[in-house]
């Protein structure tokens, strides 16, 4: 019942999204900034981010987007991994607060998918790893993943396909971004975002990096 409700919200969420990042100009204050760690910059129609160090992990958080997790959501999002490491993974993080609290949805380009979260620092798997799975397309290739919140259920879905639901956690807050471990190279198409309680903060000029260590796939 939970998986038809979905799928039928999910057509009606795309029709109406609150917000959509298509990155022709950076009026949403993406981090473009550059160091010996990572490059960010959004460029042509994409927000490319490159993570330079072979260790750990970068958060990409964007703080002029706010989202009221308590109510039902989607989010939706269209990346390409361009190099790098095909072993760890990189993917969305939402409902964050800090470096030490947020929730993550994430793939690897060899078919790793895993949903997990920080809690005061210490790293909780949601879902045990799927290893191989046949939705996650490899190195080059268009992935989208997809997170939608229905009730007290929580969906997830790789290239179309619903691989995991579970009940819904408390959200730590209300940061939304990307989460890059070791080296490698992603290059973000869009983003969209439906939610009950949705509203752009204008007035913040700049999203915080967050290094975090050590990295989890």
């Amino acid at each position: 019942t939970h998986i038809i409700f979905f799928l039928k919200q999910l057509c009606v969420y795309a029709k109406n999204f609150d917000f959509i990042e298509d990155f022709d100009d950076n009026s949403n204050f993406w981090n473009v900034n550059s160091n010996e760690f990572y490059t960010a910059k959004v460029e042509n129609g994409k927000y490319t981010i490159n993570h330079i160090d072979s260790l750990g992990a970068n958060l990409f958080w964007n703080h002029n987007v706010d989202i009221e997790f308590e109510s039902d959501f989607l989010i939706t999002t269209s990346y390409h991994q361009l190099s790098g490491s095909d072993l760890y993974a990189h993917g969305l993080v939402w409902g964050g607060l800090d470096g030490n609290n947020f929730y993550a949805f994430t793939i690897s380009s060899q078919g790793v998918a895993n949903i997990y979260k920080f809690d005061d620092g210490d790293y909780i798997n949601l879902l045990e790893p799927i290893d191989k799975s046949e939705f996650i397309y490899g190195l080059g290739e268009e992935n989208i993943l997809s997170i939608q919140k229905s009730g007290d259920q929580v969906f997830f879905l790789i290239n179309g396909n619903l691989i995991h639901s579970c009940l819904y956690q408390k959200n730590f807050g209300n940061k939304i971004g990307f989460v890059l471990n070791t080296n490698m190279k992603i290059s973000v198409d869009w983003l969209k975002i439906k939610s009950g309680d949705f509203q752009i903060k204008a007035d913040i000029d700049q999203p915080d990096i967050i290094w975090i260590t050590p990295s989890h796939g």
